[in-house]
């Protein structure tokens, strides 16, 4: 095995499991020091023992390397892989194969953890043929949101990647903020050049239920918007704490996402799992379509969609209402309605 290449699945696996981020990254960052080495350096280091001398790699991490160099399966990766063989969720497996991209995910450009290139990467080890690139807008700060001009910079590194690794595609997309009057927070000119715009609240998420409905059927009605992120932003577990759902009026902003055509994201994290059932399902009565997303912010986190797969596949909700189960040329001109 090529030792960067198993570090990098060890901590993809981790990921998926949703191990503590410290020991995620420390695969990771073995693995990028090792990528950076010419590789008779590396070859000279596992010939000599000598990985562990470098910054980044510890006893761990360099057993991994070596074990890998040496042509075994090392053992923390092959435990790893066999937990792998079930689903994260169970009952979605129909959907989950069907799905040909994930339309929300984020990147180190943002508040992600690895860049691009690994993400997309990570979407074709998934088998996925597309996956939207949708790193936050300028006002969300906490997350290090991308302005104008740092989203124009990333518009032409997604255009060199998508040179290097066609077929597979990398939509260009943002994760835009809706704002109090349900503006979107960013320049209208900019957003008509993306592929997907997913438009979700993330502030004054205890806003009244009369404001926050007029806010969200605003930004539904916007033509650059193709996906309502997590609407409700609840969170009911995690490291963040629990968080209770926004107040709105479902059935208005669910017939606004059905009359101009806007889908419903499935939010496939396990701490959001937004929106609720009731809303699934309420969301569903309407007409609505949907995005089964994962809001992915690293690698391992893109196997995430078992979750929101295995919630689809109960309702149940049929393949074609889905968006982000059409081939890419489909999913423009749906998203060019």
């Amino acid at each position: 095995m090529d030792p960067v290449a198993a570090l990098k699945r060890i901590a993809f696996l981790l990921e998926r499991q949703q191990a503590d981020t410290y020991r995620v990254r420390a695969y990771r960052r073995a693995a990028w020091r090792l990528a950076g080495l010419a590789p008779e350096e590396l070859r000279r280091r596992i010939d000599t023992s000598t990985l562990t001398d470098l910054p980044d790699v510890g006893p761990k991490t360099a057993a991994v390397a070596m074990a890998a160099a040496a042509g075994m399966v090392p053992d923390e990766l092959r435990t790893l892989e066999q937990a792998a063989l079930a689903p994260l969720a169970p009952g979605g497996e129909q959907l989950r194969a069907l799905l040909r991209g994930d339309l929300h995910t984020h990147s180190a450009w943002s508040d992600g953890g690895s860049p691009i290139a690994e993400m997309a990467q990570a979407a074709i080890d998934c088998g996925h043929s597309y996956i939207a690139m949708t790193d936050h807008s300028p006002r969300l700060t906490v997350a290090n949101g991308l302005t104008a001009e740092r989203l124009r910079e990333q518009l032409a590194v997604v255009q060199a990647l998508n040179a290097e690794l066609a077929p597979f595609r990398i939509l260009t997309g943002i994760e835009v903020d809706i704002l109090a009057d349900g503006s979107l927070d960013q320049q209208p000119e900019l957003l008509d050049q993306l592929d997907i715009v997913v438009a979700s609240v993330h502030s004054n998420l205890r806003m009244d239920s009369p404001a926050m409905t007029v806010r969200m059927v605003t930004a539904i009605a916007n033509p650059h918007v193709d996906v309502l992120g997590h609407c409700t932003g609840r969170l009911i577990r995690g490291e963040r704490g629990t968080r209770p759902e926004s107040q709105f009026d479902a059935d208005q902003v669910f017939e606004a996402c059905r009359r101009f055509g806007v889908a419903v994201e499935i939010n496939s994290r396990p701490e959001r799992r937004d929106p609720p059932t009731r809303l699934l399902s309420l969301a569903l009565e309407v007409g609505c379509l949907f995005a089964i997303n994962t809001d992915a912010h690293a690698p391992g986190q893109l196997d995430f969609l078992d979750h929101g797969c295995a919630r689809a596949q109960q309702l149940p909700l049929a393949p074609d209402r889905i968006v982000n189960t059409q081939p890419v040329d489909d999913l423009f001109a749906w998203a060019c309605r």
